[in-house]
């Protein structure tokens, strides 16, 4: 699944118009692009990504699902995100992940205080 957005964000446009200074500075429309890359085979991984570049684009936030990588604590496994991360790398973009979803083991216990409390 592929979902294109665009939402404003602080970025210049880079549009002829951008280069000669006839664009105002201030909030610009930006572009989001959304899917599911662990789906795609190699071949379609290289063909979005160059869609992204031909855009523009060469940031990209990457969720990584905590309880994918570290399953029982101190075991880590990174094969699933390193799929994405990987292909993002060798075609030129730069990487935000996050992380999130946490394990079975890291979740608060039944009656437990909040994970965040002081």
């Amino acid at each position: 699944m592929v979902r294109r957005f665009s939402s404003p964000g602080w970025a210049r446009a880079k549009s002829a118009d951008a280069r000669r200074g006839n664009l105002a500075i201030g909030i610009a429309l930006g572009s989001g692009y959304q899917n599911h890359f662990a789906a795609l085979s190699p071949e379609q991984k290289q063909a979005e990504i160059a869609k992204m570049r031909a855009t523009g684009i060469t940031w990209i936030r990457m969720d990584a699902e905590w309880w994918t990588v570290e399953k029982t604590r101190d075991t880590f496994d990174w094969s699933v995100p390193d799929v994405t991360a990987d292909a993002m790398l060798a075609g030129g973009m730069n990487l935000v992940v996050l992380l999130n979803k946490s394990p079975v083991w890291a979740r608060q216990a039944a009656g437990a205080a909040p994970l965040n409390s002081p």
